[in-house]
């Protein structure tokens, strides 16, 4: 759920942010594609993962996810932003790619695929609830986004 807050959030809170750090169209884009940037790193991470070992490249990646997560806080610098993003996009491949694989292979034969079914339901139910979030939630001026 986590992962897919994370990346709908990013919508609602670039428009709300828009207004108060002043940034150009250009840099929306940019800061807006910084996590799907970020995914990209999935492409590579299956390898790194088989060196350092999948389960404790996973509980290593939702700390950093969670720091970078509240990273976006303090910065109003467009590069910073920028770079967080994509950080939170390579913690969330990581994710995906390592989690998946633990779950296959952690779980019975019969039970894998409804897990990994399971895994898509509530990506798609953290992204609804970012946007539930993004929508209600208003009073924090400056800090609203």
């Amino acid at each position: 759920m986590a992962c897919g807050y994370a990346l709908g959030i990013s919508g609602t809170a670039l428009s709300e942010a828009q207004n108060y750090i002043h940034i150009n169209d250009f840099w929306v884009g940019l800061i807006g594609a910084g996590s799907l940037l970020g995914l990209m790193g999935s492409t590579i991470i299956g390898r790194i993962a088989d060196r350092i070992g999948r389960r404790k490249m996973l509980m290593i990646d939702m700390y950093v996810f969670s720091l970078f997560s509240l990273l976006q806080l303090l910065t109003i610098n467009q590069l910073a932003l920028f770079l967080i993003c994509f950080f939170i996009g390579l913690m969330i491949a990581i994710d995906y790619t390592v989690g998946n694989s633990l779950l296959v292979e952690w779980l019975p034969l019969n039970e894998s695929g409804k897990k990994q079914s399971q895994l898509i339901i509530y990506w798609t139910i953290g992204f609804i609830f970012s946007y539930i979030a993004g929508i209600t939630i208003h009073g924090f001026g400056s800090r609203n986004w």
